[in-house]
């Protein structure tokens, strides 16, 4: 029997990590660029928006990389990032709530949506 711990592709969920939160970074970079030369003011759904296009970034790469488990590897990205994220906004009071569950789920299903993409473009 084959053991399911080996299947997973640690190294490369940190690389996805690394490439999620690169990207946010870039993402919030410009935003705040644009937000500082122009009229125009960022609102919350941008930077959910922002968010979620990270997570589809490092779950593309993870995808290009694997060439099995994909839509696992994609679900733990997501969640990992968002555990991340609430570990580092220092509020975990937020894990109990409602709000936070339906993000996991969007997460998740966009880690899934991502790393299959990924492995669509592989050559």
């Amino acid at each position: 029997m084959k053991n399911t711990a080996s299947s997973i592709n640690v190294l490369l969920l940190i690389q996805g990590m690394a490439v999620s939160c690169l990207l946010l970074i870039v993402l919030a970079l410009v935003m705040a660029v644009v937000t500082y030369f122009s009229p125009w003011q960022y609102t919350g759904s941008i930077l959910i928006i922002g968010n979620y296009a990270s997570i589809l970034g490092g779950a593309v790469y993870i995808g290009t990389k694997l060439k099995q488990k994909l839509w696992l590897h994609g679900v733990l990205l997501g969640a990992i990032f968002l555990i991340i994220m609430t570990i580092i906004r220092a509020d975990l009071k937020l894990i109990i709530q409602w709000f936070w569950v339906k993000q996991l789920v969007i997460v998740c299903i966009l880690g899934i949506l991502g790393s299959l993409c990924g492995g669509m473009l592989q050559s």
